[in-house]
């Protein structure tokens, strides 16, 4: 007895000191954190950004970083953000409180509870269930999620209005069969749960989230302290005014502040049941369902990190929309929380807030914060030769005396051109982003608006060609 009683006195005083030690180690990491921050802010021309840090025990690190806009007011740690994907958890979240209360059955066809929802080919997508657009193995692609990413529509009907677009797409594999992510899966959940609850999206979220877990700053629109986004254009941060479409509603369409994501990351972390009921909970943390392997489960990736020499299982999403990023983890072995989000984004630019983004889980976790190179925004820049050479070639044109081209040459030469445009306007945006030309203009202007003067330029050589050529044939006759 005597044995026992000094093991269980040993083992408290093991795992309290260890506690101890996990929290100081946190809190110096997070005090790293902060100082990384700054520079990098500086480094990379960021306007603003919110920074959230925590472990069960303690706040490591909740705080606003810069201004709403180069002229705004200083952010804090009630201003809001566009969280772009890390949406999905939430629309995740609302599915399996529909489960929970009976209203359906995970395991069921789509067209069960959205009789109109189709796509080209009906035999498939009948087999579509609510499983796989949690899991994103409904075979409907990426590129094909982001058809209506760069929409403009704002009315009531909008997730409905996305929804039905599908109908215009084919998958070309079974559902089921394997993982790709798209915003399609999310859109088409967003839409039954307004079905099934007889309600907007943006209400149910609202009522069965955000107000019972008391997120009194988030929502989905701006308010007076929103940040404002920004999109780099040659290394400089530049406002951006278009308002997100209701399309991307329940993808990408809520609105947090550090204060308020801690609240809602700390709910899963205990596994808050007035929030879900314990059965979803072990659905989310022990990666039981299929396709689980590589996304996680109701907008959660997933995967083992290595914190400090011990493998430990870790949650994740990332998220952007024009001039926002965002990111979220959540370690429930080590109690740890992190959430980030900026107001200023780019990817292929001189400057990148990804370190920004990404560079506190990283560090909060033990590993080196992400450092990418600069190369592909000097190389973006170096590109803009090829419209400025098209347009100079342009102007020699119709500036020095023409040369008459055969018809073999125009054919072989406006071949080429159309070649051309299908690469810049088709191809890279797809190839390389998973969007149209329209969505690259939208989320990486300098990238879009080279690929469109390209684009263009060639297309207006190859009409002047045509032009001159006539012209001197009828002038000869």
């Amino acid at each position: 007895m005597k044995a026992v009683f000094l093991k269980a006195i040993i083992v408290f005083i093991s795992l309290f000191t260890g506690s101890q030690y996990l929290n100081a180690q946190s809190k110096a990491d997070a005090n790293a954190v902060e100082k990384f921050v700054q520079q990098t802010m500086a480094d990379n021309n960021i306007v603003g950004g919110t920074v959230t840090l925590f472990t069960l025990e303690e706040d490591l690190l909740t705080k606003g970083f810069g201004k709403t806009s180069r002229a705004g007011e200083a952010i804090d740690t009630h201003t809001t953000f566009n969280i772009g994907s890390l949406t999905k958890s939430f629309t995740g979240i609302a599915i399996l409180q529909l489960r929970d209360a009976g209203l359906l059955n995970l395991n069921l066809p789509v067209v069960n509870y959205l009789p109109a929802f189709r796509t080209k080919n009906k035999e498939l997508s009948n087999k579509i269930t609510i499983l796989h657009l949690l899991n994103h193995s409904s075979g409907i692609t990426t590129f094909q999620g982001n058809r209506t990413q760069s929409a403009d529509y704002y009315a009531m009907d909008a997730l409905e209005f996305a929804v039905s677009d599908y109908q215009n797409i084919k998958l070309n594999h079974n559902p089921g069969d394997h993982f790709e992510y798209s915003n399609a899966n999310y859109q088409i959940l967003g839409l039954l749960i307004e079905k099934l609850s007889d309600n907007s999206y943006e209400n149910y979220i609202t009522d069965h989230i955000l107000k019972p877990l008391a997120m009194n700053d988030s929502g989905f629109e701006p308010v007076s302290n929103s940040a404002i986004p920004h999109r780099y254009v040659f290394g400089f941060a530049t406002p951006f005014d278009k308002k997100i479409s209701r399309t991307v509603l329940s993808q990408g369409g809520i609105f947090s502040s550090a204060a308020d994501m801690k609240k809602y990351l700390k709910a899963i972390l205990v596994k808050d049941t007035a929030l879900i009921s314990q059965r979803s909970y072990d659905e989310i943390f022990n990666g039981s369902q299929p396709g689980s392997a590589q996304m996680g489960f109701a907008g959660w990736e997933m995967g083992p990190l290595n914190y400090k020499g011990n493998q430990v299982k870790a949650f994740w999403h990332n998220g952007s929309n024009p001039g926002f990023k965002s990111s979220m983890l959540i370690a429930p072995e080590l109690g740890l929380g992190t959430f980030v989000s900026t107001n200023t984004d780019g990817n292929y630019d001189i400057n990148s807030s990804s370190p920004f983004v990404f560079g506190p889980s990283y560090m909060m976790m033990g590993y080196p914060p992400p450092n990418p190179s600069p190369i592909s925004g000097f190389l973006t820049i170096l590109l803009w030769l090829i419209p400025i050479g098209l347009s100079y070639s342009l102007f020699q044109k119709f500036r020095k005396p023409f040369k008459k081209k055969t018809m073999r040459q125009l054919i072989i030469s406006s071949l080429l051109t159309i070649l051309i445009c299908y690469f810049t306007a088709i191809f890279l945006p797809g190839y390389f982003g998973n969007v149209g030309l329209k969505s690259t203009i939208r989320f990486e202007p300098e990238v879009g608006y080279l690929l469109l003067s390209v684009t263009l330029l060639a297309t207006v050589k190859m009409l002047a060609n045509w032009l001159l050529n006539f012209t001197k044939a009828n002038n000869k006759t």
